[in-house]
């Protein structure tokens, strides 16, 4: 990440050419990703999300998406009352899930058979002026999600940021 914002930032790796931007639109608070795509040489929609205090959560994946509630986008399951963990499908059906372990968010396979196993991107945020915050992949199987697994680690993250101020407060 380029800036510890979730809202305003770039996500890029030249080596592998991708090239995430991450905008808020002050006036509509939505927040906006798109990847640069070299074939065509130009910016690529991704997806959107609205995250309000007053208004239903709302995300959109693709160009021709349709905006869903956040919760069916990335959704809990299990019966824990108290786990962050959320889980959402990527479009090849492959399930996958953002857990919080020691306060950083890891991403796993979110089926049974996997449990137990490394995480497959990792988020290593930085607090120290100067230091870029980052994702970390450690499995190039999920890059063909990419794109879904960028749209919900902002998220996740915001919220994760939203509970700490939260917890300051009180």
């Amino acid at each position: 990440m380029s800036r510890n914002s979730v809202r305003n930032t770039t996500f890029s790796c030249d080596s592998l050419g991708i090239h995430y931007d991450v905008s808020r639109n002050k006036e509509s608070g939505v927040v906006t990703v798109q990847r640069w795509d070299s074939t065509i040489d130009s910016n690529v929609f991704v997806g959107e999300f609205y995250l309000s205090w007053f208004k239903p959560d709302r995300v959109r994946m693709g160009p021709d998406g349709q905006w869903m509630s956040k919760k069916r986008f990335l959704y809990k399951e299990g019966r824990n009352p108290i786990s962050a963990a959320r889980t959402f499908e990527a479009a090849d059906g492959t399930k996958y899930r953002w857990k919080l372990r020691w306060n950083k968010l890891q991403l796993c396979y979110a089926s049974s058979e996997n449990k137990g196993k490394a995480a497959l991107v990792m988020y290593h945020r930085h607090y120290t002026a100067g230091k870029v915050s980052y994702l970390e992949v450690n499995d190039s199987a999920v890059l063909q999600a990419l794109d879904p697994i960028i749209v919900s680690f902002l998220i996740m993250e915001k919220e994760r940021r939203d509970r700490d101020k939260a917890a300051q407060r009180s």
